[in-house]
């Protein structure tokens, strides 16, 4: 009676973590789509700001998130998928691709912390030649459109403030047309509205657009960061659940209480010289039964239920040396799995040659 008490209880305790393992996969799923959903959002939101950078490290943490996101959506669904079909090559491949998600998530987690502590740095040496120097020039069309659209977005003008355009290629030269500030300095565009700086018309702010560019930078960063290393932090949790039911797996197939193996390819016999089935022999001496040495072909193999199969399983050259243990074990009726498969098992277990006899 305790016996049959232990066996409901584990399999309670294995119907619960196959579930909760399951719920743990999908949230692993909608985290691998939270984690591409950043990655695009910092590109596309910071996207026009690029060409002003030294590094590109800023941009290589987001590509890699957006990588790592679509990696973890594909691996959370083989999650699922092994936590429904109890396979161990399932479960083999997920954990190595759990493994290799962790390592590139935290890569981005990391270089977005690191570069965070050189932003403000890099943006200081960087960002005021860039905007005296190249703004407005021939094969650097990109770099005027991101200094126009980051002097409009974040309502500053200049590096540092907009006397800083006094140094300009761009304003020294004849195509400026008397212009003291780019015309996107001015609160209200129009054309050659940059000939006049007064601070009711062009933008006046504190610390100029490097303030403005490395808060926003910043926070982005922030969140690469953050969500870089907490989802490789999920992921260690989801691995260790993984785990813990791979273990439960690997117990049902491997040992099936003391009597047989079970893997992809079906049932095996273990044999009393298998120091594995010498111990489950000793721990459970009540379920393993007529287990002969290996060579020996009158031999047959019963088990209860394990977690590998859900049903009780006997197959033997003999069913009358079986008969004894079939009500044992719950085997109602001789031959419950099918005749090609009992075949095909005894056969490999080297029972029989050929068709046991159901």
């Amino acid at each position: 009676m305790g016996r049959i008490y232990k066996d409901e209880k584990d399999d309670w305790i294995a119907v619960c973590l196959k579930y909760l393992l399951f719920v743990f996969n999908f949230l692993f799923w909608m985290g691998g789509g939270v984690v591409m959903g950043v990655g695009i959002w910092t590109l596309v939101d910071k996207g026009d700001y690029l060409s002003l950078l030294a590094s590109s490290t800023f941009a290589v943490s987001a590509y890699i998130l957006i990588l790592a996101g679509g990696l973890v959506m594909v691996t959370g669904f083989l999650g699922c998928c092994a936590v429904i079909r109890e396979q161990r090559s399932c479960l083999s491949t997920y954990f190595s691709c759990l493994l290799l998600i962790f390592f590139i998530e935290l890569v981005a987690g990391v270089l977005a912390y690191v570069y965070y502590q050189k932003l403000s740095e890099e943006l200081k040496q960087h960002l005021s030649k860039t905007m005296t120097q190249n703004y407005a020039q021939l094969g650097k069309e990109s770099i005027t459109l991101s200094v126009d659209r980051l002097q409009q977005d974040f309502k500053c003008c200049g590096s540092n403030n907009s006397s800083d355009w006094t140094h300009s290629v761009y304003i020294k030269s004849q195509e400026a047309e008397s212009r003291l500030v780019p015309d996107s300095c001015c609160k209200t565009i129009t054309h050659l509205c940059g000939k006049r700086d007064h601070p009711s018309n062009i933008y006046k702010v504190e610390g100029g657009c490097i303030t403005k560019l490395e808060q926003f930078l910043a926070d982005h960063l922030l969140i690469i960061g953050a969500v870089g290393i907490g989802v490789a932090c999920l992921q260690v949790t989801t691995s260790s659940a993984n785990l813990l039911r791979y273990d439960d797996v690997h117990i049902g197939e491997t040992k099936a209480k003391g009597s047989s193996h079970m893997n992809g390819e079906g049932i095996r016999v273990r044999w009393k010289d298998d120091p594995r089935v010498r111990t489950d022999s000793d721990r459970h001496p009540e379920i393993v039964w007529g287990l002969e040495q290996r060579g020996s072909p009158q031999g047959h193999v019963c088990s209860e239920p394990f977690r590998a199969c859900r049903m009780p399983f006997c197959f033997s050259p003999d069913r009358a040396s079986a008969a004894p243990h079939l009500d044992a074990i719950g085997v109602r009726q001789w031959g419950n799995l099918p005749k090609r498969l009992l075949g095909k098992l005894a056969a490999k277990a080297g029972l029989v040659q050929g068709m046991p006899q159901i």
